[in-house]
């Protein structure tokens, strides 16, 4: 509970200034002294920053000088996914494309809030504007959706793909699987223009109160001194209390909203930690599945066994549109086309690995934050290193974007999957075009 304003009259030493001694008070707690590992942390995550900005351009850059396979494979928004008895698609996003989009707004954003902190961080004291936790929100929410693309598309893909274990334990109707996509990306963006806005509003009147109070004080610090130290008149006292309630009472609201943020921002990224969990979990069965395939240790036919009766496997054999033989797949999945498999996998993997670490970085300093309460906000050396704290994720997302550049420098240009029909899917598509052709044989 905060002091009064008599009791922090009080507190003031003999012969003393009371209400200077107040003001320096209350200065001290809004603009803490920095420490000394202050500026070259904001640096480093400054250069983390542009780094991602360069990195997000090459993956934005890079299908345009690979030709028009490229172009569509990298840089269509969308993707339709239909599995046999039902005419509604999986709808799932180009996760690298809308990653690189929003992580670049997200790095720009950034970039000029380090540049605030550090500008700060220079002088003895952070300014206020600095910690305006709209900021926060605002670099938060291009990254937060960049992020749910990619663990929609990842979980997606593991839903999808016939051989993988979380196939086989869910079963998502795509209605049902689309709605709830949609819908939580959707309101997560709406909630957030509303805390934006009422968290500006609550830091506006904040800051409002405060100027009042800091021209009555200032005023009664002079005349005080002029008079000698003479107490000023009860009119003058009381009115300079009512201003410090009205402080403290707006204060204590933008604390209460600024939990309210955290609250919101850690609450949300659970779905996302859930659905990078599980894909990645799936995602390494599919891996050591391709390994089998390619290795020669199981044929193709068995690696989708599970899902494929023996009526879809005679007709899958004898369908036109899906002639694989033994040779071929020899070729295909020895050679190759089980490298290219392989090594689409364990990207996936790497990918939402470290999406995974760093929004469970993030999301970890904000539990810390509501598990302290006001602590973390209203001590001096905490607040400050928790702001640092907030870039640590940028580390582990930094990482998964240089993943999929590198993965896209190095894919040789025309290469594809020779068991697949000639449209030349991508891997995602591997599983259902597979299936796709097993009804199109049966139905004839």
């Amino acid at each position: 509970m905060a002091p009064t304003f008599e009791d922090l009259l009080h507190r003031a030493p003999a012969n003393e200034n009371p209400f200077r001694f107040v003001n320096e008070l209350i200065e001290q707690a809004l603009h803490p002294s920095t420490p000394t590992c202050a500026a070259p942390a904001l640096v480093f995550f400054g250069i983390v920053y542009g780094a991602n900005i360069l990195v997000c351009l090459a993956i934005l850059i890079i299908p345009l000088h690979r030709g028009p396979a490229s172009k569509k494979k990298y840089q269509t928004p969308w993707k339709s996914y239909y599995i046999v008895g039902s005419n509604v698609p999986y709808y799932i996003p180009n996760s690298g494309l809308f990653m690189a989009i929003l992580q670049l707004f997200t790095c720009v954003i950034s970039e000029i809030y380090v540049a605030m902190l550090y500008y700060s961080a220079k002088s003895p004291r952070f300014q206020r504007a600095t910690f305006a936790l709209v900021w926060v929100e605002i670099r938060w929410l291009p990254m937060y959706l960049g992020i749910w693309s990619t663990a929609w598309a990842s979980f997606a893909f593991c839903l999808c793909s016939a051989r993988s274990t979380l196939h086989r334990f869910l079963h998502f109707k795509p209605l049902v699987f689309n709605s709830f996509c949609f819908s939580f990306a959707i309101l997560v963006f709406l909630l957030s223009i509303y805390w934006t806005v009422l968290q500006l509003s609550f830091l506006k009147a904040a800051y409002y109160q405060y100027d009042i109070f800091f021209k009555q004080i200032h005023s009664a610090i002079i005349q005080w001194d002029h008079n000698g130290g003479i107490d000023l008149p009860s009119s003058e006292l009381n009115q300079l209390t009512e201003s410090y309630d009205m402080y403290v009472r707006s204060s204590k609201a933008t604390l209460k909203h600024t939990r309210s943020t955290y609250l919101f921002w850690t609450a949300t990224a659970i779905p996302i930690l859930t659905f990078y969990a599980i894909s990645v979990w799936a995602l390494l069965s599919l891996v050591l599945g391709c390994a089998k395939v390619a290795s020669g240790q199981i044929s193709v036919l068995e690696h989708f066994q599970s899902d494929i009766s023996q009526t879809d496997t005679e007709s899958l054999r004898t369908s036109t549109d899906f002639v694989i033989k033994p040779q071929e797949r020899k070729e295909s999945l020895n050679g190759i086309n089980g490298k290219y498999l392989r090594r689409k996998y364990i990207n996936l993997v790497a990918q939402s690995s470290c999406l995974f670490f760093g929004l469970f970085f993030d999301t970890t300093v904000g539990i810390y934050r509501l598990a302290t309460g006001n602590q973390s906000i209203l001590h001096q050396k905490t607040r400050v290193i928790m702001t640092l704290l907030g870039f640590g994720g940028s580390l582990f997302i930094f990482l998964a974007m240089t993943i999929q550049c590198y993965y896209m420098i190095t894919e040789k240009k025309g290469q594809k999957i020779l068991a697949v029909p000639t449209n030349e899917p991508t891997i995602t598509q591997f599983p259902i075009q597979f299936r796709t052709s097993i009804e199109r044989s049966t139905s004839r």
